[in-house]
């Protein structure tokens, strides 16, 4: 892992997290104020989840009115290989959200978006612990959000991990007063739609 100076207990606290996500669903959820290093904390994490799955997006407020942009760009290519035992409803829907597919004037069905993440993350788990990791969460987009808490929801006992930035909004102070981020635990599969209140 990267070295941070002065955040020696955040790095040991990422390295368990990191080491969990072998052993079954956890989350992390690093939150605080803009500027503050978060994403420093983040990218350090990332880089030291060698040999885990890693789906990474980083969530732009621009983009955060475009449904299923985050999923997009979080499953990218490996969508396509994980794909080919899924329902044809399920991949069809997939595929259209993920503009791999023309819609044809059908609208995708967020069940059946949700039911295919859930398939995608289980098979992919099967070759590989994977790492979720979401950086500034706050902006992820509703559908891409919806369609991950469906699916965190449904995968107990499956090697996965979900790493999330969030920016404390609000006012809503750290969740540990220290005046910078807050590292917060938790199980992936109790996250909610929201995905900046996994406490």
């Amino acid at each position: 892992m990267a070295v941070l100076i002065g955040r020696g207990r955040e790095i040991a606290e990422l390295r368990g997290f990191v080491a969990a996500c072998e052993d079954g669903p956890c989350a992390l959820m690093i939150e605080g104020e803009a500027g503050i290093g978060k994403t420093a904390l983040f990218d350090a994490a990332v880089c030291d989840a060698s040999g885990l799955c890693v789906l990474r997006v980083r969530c732009a407020e621009a983009e955060s009115g475009l449904a299923y942009a985050g999923l997009a760009d979080l499953l990218g290519e490996r969508a396509g290989t994980a794909t080919g035992t899924l329902p044809p409803p399920q991949r069809r829907a997939l595929e259209v959200a993920l503009l791999r597919a023309d819609p044809a004037g059908e609208l995708v069905e967020p069940h059946a978006v949700g039911r295919a993440v859930v398939g995608v993350l289980r098979r992919l788990a099967v070759q590989a612990p994977v790492l979720i990791a979401i950086d500034d969460a706050q902006w992820l987009d509703a559908a891409s959000a919806g369609a991950l808490a469906f699916a965190l929801r449904r995968l107990d006992g499956v090697r996965l991990g979900l790493l999330a930035t969030c920016r404390a909004t609000g006012g809503r102070p750290p969740r540990r007063g220290r005046g910078r981020e807050s590292v917060v635990r938790g199980r992936a599969d109790g996250c909610a739609p929201d995905l900046c209140d996994v406490g």
